[in-house]
Formats: structure tokens, C-alpha cells, sequence
């Protein structure tokens, strides 16, 4: 069998998978009296993964970490650059726009789900019914962003996104050069700045390039576990 990392773990697999149900079903039956509850269900149902997910983006191991992938603007500009130079930076977890995505769907998310809890308990009023149709709207449309970023950065990279979130796992030659576009190292905490899902002992596949860190930090292992 190919060599494969561990990458998603079953918790961050969960969470995207019932999240994208979550969506499809509130957008499936927005506009149906009949199937109102349902709706408002599944309304609630995503904001309880929202919570998870928050949590999840700060307890999780490395790659479900907020702090591993959200970046600054430099960062998003140097990916954008490198897929428009054709030498796409590649990322074990998240790329930097991939991460904007997320971070929207997640404010979107919460944003649509507690205007439509105030709106069933009466407490909005027509303006916050505007809002609710106009976050969902907007979600709609990151999420089709979202899925074609997936597609164009599956071929980019020659690496089934959709497949690894539903095993967890990317293949090790895709990211053998990971070294000439290497991601901040996450901060060390309580779960030994690996999350507690990786053994840093067990291969090295990134040296950390100084060239983007101008205050020296030690070395670290690229963390994932190696099957």
C-alpha cells in the first residue's frame, strides 16, 4: 500500500460531514411550511456543530487548529501568487484560502442560525427575516466557492480532497517537498503542541525554511502519522 499520512482525525470528519448535511437539509426545506420544524431542526443542529467546532479549532490536534491554519493577509497573497506563477504551495491541512472559507462558514453559519432562533421566538421582527435570508444567501455562494476550490486544488495537486476527508488520510509523495512552503509550527500546549495525535519521532519531513520566520525558532518535524 502507498504510504499515507493521518491528517483529519474522525472528530474534524464528523463535524464537516454533518455540517455540509446540516446545510443541505436548511436549504432544502427553507421555503416548505410543511417541513418547517425539520428546518428548524437542522437550523439548531448546526449551530450545536458550530460550538463543537470552535471548541474543536482550539483542544483538536494540530491540523483541526485554528492556529495551524488561519493566516494573515501575506499568506493568502503568496498562495494566490504561487497558483498564479503554477507552483501551487501545497499544505498537509488547510491552505490559506481554504482556511477564509472555513472561517466564513462558520461565522455565516452562526450568524443565520441565531437570527432564525430570534425570528421563531418573534424576537426579530421583518429586519432580522431579511438578515437570516441574506446571511443563508451568502452562505450558499461560499459554499460553491468552497467546492470549487476543492476540485481546482484536487487537480492541482493531484490529490482527492474529498477522499481524504473521508478517510483522513493524504498520500506522503504529494507533500515530500513540503519543505520549499513550509506552514508555521503550532505554539506548544498542555497536549504537547501536537494535539497528542503525532509522533514527531517517528519521520522528519519538513525542516522549517528560516527564510519565513525572522525570529529563530527551533526545528520541528512535520507532524503526521505515517501508515
Amino acid at each position: 500500500m502507498e504510504p499515507r499520512l493521518a491528517i483529519w482525525d474522525i472528530p474534524t470528519r464528523l463535524f464537516h460531514w454533518s455540517f455540509a448535511t446540516s446545510f443541505v437539509v436548511v436549504w432544502m426545506t427553507h421555503e416548505s411550511e410543511r417541513l418547517m420544524n425539520l428546518h428548524i431542526a437542522a437550523g439548531y443542529f448546526m449551530l450545536g456543530l458550530i460550538g463543537f467546532r470552535l471548541l474543536w479549532g482550539i483542544i483538536g490536534n494540530r491540523y483541526a487548529r485554528f492556529s495551524e491554519f488561519v493566516r494573515g493577509p501575506s499568506a493568502v497573497l503568496r498562495y494566490v501568487t504561487s497558483i498564479l506563477e503554477e507552483r501551487p504551495e501545497r499544505h498537509l491541512g488547510h491552505n490559506p484560502l481554504g482556511a477564509i472559507s472555513i472561517v466564513l462558514l462558520l461565522a455565516l453559519g452562526l450568524g443565520t442560525g441565531m437570527s432564525g432562533w430570534l425570528i421563531i421566538n418573534d424576537l426579530g421582527g421583518e429586519l432580522f427575516e431579511e438578515l437570516h435570508e441574506g446571511l443563508a444567501g451568502i452562505m450558499l455562494a461560499v459554499v460553491g466557492l468552497h467546492l470549487v476550490g476543492v476540485a481546482v486544488s484536487s487537480f492541482l495537486h493531484q490529490e482527492n480532497l474529498v477522499l481524504a476527508m473521508i478517510t483522513g488520510y493524504k498520500k506522503k509523495r504529494n507533500y515530500s517537498g513540503l519543505s520549499e512552503h513550509p506552514s508555521p509550527p503550532p505554539s506548544r500546549g498542555r497536549l504537547g503542541g501536537d494535539g497528542g495525535n503525532c509522533d514527531p519521532s517517528k519521520f522528519n519531513l519538513l525542516q522549517i525554511s528560516r527564510n519565513f520566520y525572522p525570529i529563530p525558532t527551533p526545528a520541528l518535524p512535520l507532524k503526521g502519522r505515517e501508515i
